[in-house]
């Protein structure tokens, strides 16, 4: 996934790797059908564009020896043109595949039954035939009205009561979703209903379409597995390889009773959706606290599980709760800031009072005593002025503002000078031991930070105010130097008895590359220079040169062998 998602030319050499011992005239077939799924399913516009990006790329290619499919809904074919790589990738081949004849109904209806020895009698095909033709999507319908019908079967004859008693191809499916519903316990049906809720993606201009979930998205429990085996064994979900997923699209159609749960309360299945989402998100995560909700999406969502709880899974109310502690907490400690900050302004107000009194009251031999407890109360402001300026800057600009106009001295001036001169900073914590070597990644987003705490820290600071630690990567020995090379996806890491490069592409699982072999010194730092060339400085004296082109295997060039330079005397 991270080679397709970072090269789009990745797959076209794959394929070309596939295919290299076949005819020159054999190409590699690649259909992906549902395509509209790119559209309703993801939500990551880089990853949709990687995706459409990495086809293209493996059919244009000069040696290009793929073909690709793709299988997509007309009302979601407004969606590929707005992509001009897709308007000129499909402008000369479309095929529009429209309803079924009247022959290829028949076809479809007879030849299945011929190979289970079943025949069908002439008035249930016409009928079939009727009740389908000129009708879109029609085919998922006489599939179930059929197998429906074959159930309903007069020794190996297939009959039109039988098919009437199913109720043909406009109600068959959605009597036997019915049907599958009422089995159930009461208990059971609110889970089969918001089971079917979850399955199901919500269009905006477009229909509503069929949602692919994992078991994990669902509470384990006896009801869950009834509900999920029941619902599979009337062919209504699809249960593979640990996902879920609606049989086909035409129950949503049809069935009356869905179409009612998902028109009933539009606006907070969307929300319901958003918090499912979110829940996802902070679990991949391992429940970072920046990913909870807070503010008007929390009172929303609070909202929700109030009015309807049932629908929440255990991990989307753990979600709301942990939300809810984590917004309590925050406006506790805002409250108890504010607290102290008042007490802070009132109290150098009412010192600033009882000085200016006290001035005025004073004759001329109290002045340098007045003097001196104004001094004395500005440097008190000062530093108070310096514990807060980190939670309220705005505050500490004033409090130092209001020290200088009291007492005018060298140092409450320099203070008030920090103030506005210093821009508010965000602190990397986390390190237990000094911070001895840092490295900014090509792009600037990322920062590794090295300690002789024995780590390596990786640090997203995309938000310079809101800096995020994604990975550790702990060392045998103490840490003294750390860079970035290749663009930012390998690091060098230098440590007190050896140098270690690692895989840092995905950036929450580093993996190490490579050890460079032993040089008999310890390393002291790491540079790295474009085009695959990295150096290595040593308690020896010497810097060494090494060739980096494939991490995995770094060799030493033989002019970094040279002896250390003297120190002149």
């Amino acid at each position: 996934m991270t080679e397709l998602r970072d090269d789009p030319v990745a797959l076209h050499l794959r394929i070309r790797q596939a295919v290299i011992d076949r005819s020159p005239d054999v190409d590699a077939l690649i259909v992906a059908d549902q395509f509209e799924e790119v559209f309703t399913l993801c939500r990551d516009r880089d990853e949709r564009d990687a995706f459409i990006t990495m086809l293209i790329a493996a059919t244009t290619a000069t040696t290009s020896r793929t073909r690709v499919v793709l299988g997509v809904r007309a009302d979601f074919y407004g969606h590929c043109v707005q992509d001009p790589r897709l308007v000129e990738a499909i402008r000369d081949a479309q095929i529009a595949v429209g309803p079924m004849s009247s022959q290829e109904l028949r076809e479809a209806i007879t030849r299945p039954a011929v190979l289970a020895d079943c025949t069908v009698t002439g008035p249930l095909l016409a009928a079939v035939v009727a009740d389908a033709t000129g009708q879109p999507g029609a085919l998922p319908l006489v599939s179930h009205a059929m197998a429906e019908t074959w159930r309903r079967r007069s020794g190996s004859r297939l009959t039109l009561d039988g098919y009437l008693a199913a109720g043909g191809i406009q109600h068959a499916l959605a009597h036997t979703a019915e049907a599958a519903y009422r089995a159930l316990s009461p208990v059971q049906q609110d889970l089969a209903r918001s089971l079917f809720l979850r399955l199901t993606a919500l269009g905006d201009i477009t229909e509503d379409t069929r949602r692919r979930i994992t078991r994990n998205e669902l509470d384990p429990n006896p009801d869950t597995t009834h509900v999920l085996e029941s619902l599979a064994r009337q062919r209504l979900v699809t249960l593979e390889e640990g996902c879920v997923e609606i049989t086909h699209e035409a129950i949503i159609r049809c069935w009356p009773r869905l179409r009612g749960w998902l028109t009933e309360d539009r606006d907070r299945l969307l929300l319901h959706r958003q918090l499912t989402e979110a829940t996802a998100d902070w679990e991949v995560q391992d429940r970072d606290p920046h990913a909870l909700y807070r503010g008007a999406r929390l009172a929303a969502a609070l909202d929700l599980a109030a009015a309807d709880g049932s629908r929440l899974t255990s991990k989307e109310r753990r979600f709301l709760g942990a939300s809810q502690e984590a917004q309590a907490g925050e406006m506790a400690a805002v409250r108890r800031r504010t607290v102290r900050l008042r007490q802070l302004v009132t109290l150098l107000t009412v010192l600033v009072v009882i000085a200016a009194t006290a001035g005025g009251l004073a004759v001329d031999s109290r002045d340098s005593a007045i003097q001196q407890r104004n001094v004395a109360i500005a440097r008190k402001a000062a530093a108070d002025a310096a514990e807060v300026r980190q939670q309220d800057p705005a505050l500490a600009a004033q409090l130092n503002l209001a020290a200088y106009r009291l007492a005018a001295t060298g140092d409450v001036r320099d203070q008030l000078m920090s103030a506005f001169a210093t821009p508010y900073s965000s602190r990397l914590t986390g390190h237990t031991s000094d911070v001895v070597s840092i490295s900014f990644d090509p792009k600037g987003t990322v920062l590794a930070t090295a300690s002789w705490d024995r780590t390596v820290r990786l640090w997203d600071i995309g938000d310079a105010h809101d800096p995020v630690q994604l990975a550790v990567l702990n060392q045998p020995e103490r840490v003294m130097s750390v860079a970035f090379g290749e663009g930012g996806r390998v690091l060098a890491t230098a440590s007190e008895r050896s140098v270690r490069l690692w895989d840092v592409a995905n950036r929450r699982a580093p993996a190490e590359l490579s050890t460079l072999p032993d040089q008999r010194s310890a390393p002291t730092w790491v540079a790295y220079r474009p085009g695959g060339v990295m150096a290595t400085g040593h308690t020896d004296g010497a810097a060494r040169l090494w060739n980096v082109n494939d991490p995995r295997h770094p060799r030493c060039w033989p002019a970094c062998r040279a002896t250390p330079a003297r120190s002149p005397r």
